[in-house]
């Protein structure tokens, strides 16, 4: 039953019936319990890390596409503030929100145009169902129509891939929506940055 021999000794001495422990056993499932949610979340963790690692083997960059962006269940950190800002978000969002996790994680940016200072970004998850969790937003986004666009390379340079994207969308009398999304289909990893240059980054515009 998981008792240690000390454990053991002292009910042997004390008790001589099984009602009498019956607060012994209470304490020992709990400990059980308290048990089996740290090696959950351990998995979860690791299996987060393993899907990281395996992203993106397949991914090149490609030309502009036309996509249709199905709804979405998400959960989020929506704040204003620097882009710098956004890798602590993710911090959070995969702590308290990690274990319900699937796809890529992407941000959304409110703004229609560069902020150097006090940007409205919201980082986001894809998840499996919707939890109530304090400080995060669950919700569902919707999808339509969308311009895509695969960057591959440092985020420091998204700008040519932005240019390129938004020359289409002129080109083509496209109205884009607020938010745009940046998925990250490889990134910074849990323990390693990795190498910038092989960052994959999609661009995703969606337009009426």
């Amino acid at each position: 039953m998981g008792f240690s021999l000390n454990e053991i000794k002292q009910i042997i001495m004390e008790y001589n019936d099984d009602k009498q422990i019956a607060s012994h056993i209470e304490r020992k499932l709990e400990e059980i319990d308290t048990t089996m949610r740290k090696y959950e979340d351990m998995k979860q963790t690791l299996s987060l890390f393993l899907q990281r690692t395996e992203v993106g083997k397949t991914i090149h960059p490609a030309d502009i596409e036309n996509e249709v962006i199905p709804d979405t269940l998400i959960c989020g950190i929506r704040f204003k503030g620097k882009y710098d800002e956004i890798g602590e978000k993710y911090g959070i969002l995969s702590r308290k929100c990690g274990r319900y996790a699937k796809g890529k994680p992407f941000t959304l940016y409110y703004d229609g145009e560069y902020k150097e200072n006090d940007a409205d970004i919201e980082a986001c998850l894809q998840v499996k169902k919707k939890v109530d969790i304090e400080g995060i937003d669950w919700r569902e986004l919707k999808g339509g129509n969308a311009v895509t666009l695969i960057h591959k390379g440092p985020y420091e340079e998204l700008s040519r891939s932005y240019q390129k994207i938004f020359e289409y969308i002129t080109d083509h009398n496209l109205k884009t929506l607020l938010p745009t999304r940046e998925q990250y289909i490889k990134g910074p990893g849990m323990i390693f940055m990795g190498n910038p240059k092989k960052y994959i980054t999609k661009l995703i515009l969606l337009y009426e």
